[in-house]
């Protein structure tokens, strides 16, 4: 079985450094590395204690009254409804490319290859995505121009395994890697895993 992983290094700063994504007919397995700064201070954002893994709804009003950054807060309800869920208190308009993703990939799909799951150990954190949601977490994604709490929102609202309170710091290594690092580590069909530890990376299950 041919081991794919992308690799990404934590580092004070954002870095970006030369990498190279191997083709399919290179036979060395790819890989990426880039260093960048895991924003662990968003994973914190009072927002997060208003969305509903359970209705997948957040609630834009009630995190705003409880002091919310703001701009966080109406990031993270347009990556909710951009993923299918509900924002209170707030419109949310979709650009067209956002709508047409949003409504080619539907929320719950079954027959999915792949598990999904979210465990910590002494190495950091891990996250198995099945592989429909990897593809609509891309589709959505790659749509329109979304930050940490953007792609945190879509996160959530797709319905990964991770808990809410740590959906930006998982947003923010998924950006550190890139979406195509993040749909390549998905190519063999079978979901992929996410790891962010103290060198980030993703691998296919």
């Amino acid at each position: 079985m041919k081991f794919r992983r992308i690799l990404i290094g934590a580092a004070a700063a954002v870095v970006i450094a030369s990498g190279v994504i191997a083709g399919p007919a290179n036979a060395a397995p790819p890989t990426k590395q880039v260093d960048v700064a895991l924003d662990t201070s968003a994973g914190r954002d009072l927002a997060l204690n208003f969305f509903n893994e359970q209705t997948r709804t957040f609630d834009y009003s009630a995190a705003i009254n409880a002091g919310s950054d703001q701009a966080f807060a109406r990031d993270f309800a347009e990556g909710v409804v951009l993923a299918g869920g509900t924002a209170q208190g707030i419109v949310v308009a979709l650009t067209a490319d956002q709508a047409r993703a949003a409504a080619t990939f539907q929320r719950d799909v079954r027959g999915c290859a792949g598990r999904d799951r979210f465990w910590q150990d002494k190495w950091g954190m891990h996250l198995e995505i099945d592989t429909c949601k990897v593809n609509r977490i891309i589709a959505l994604w790659t749509a329109g121009s979304l930050g940490v709490a953007g792609l945190a929102g879509i996160l959530g609202a797709t319905g990964v395994a991770a808990p809410v309170a740590l959906l930006a710091v998982i947003a923010s290594a998924m950006l550190g890697l890139g979406a195509a690092a993040v749909s390549y580590c998905n190519a063999a069909g079978r979901g992929e895993t996410l790891h962010v530890t103290g060198v980030p990376w993703c691998g296919g299950q």
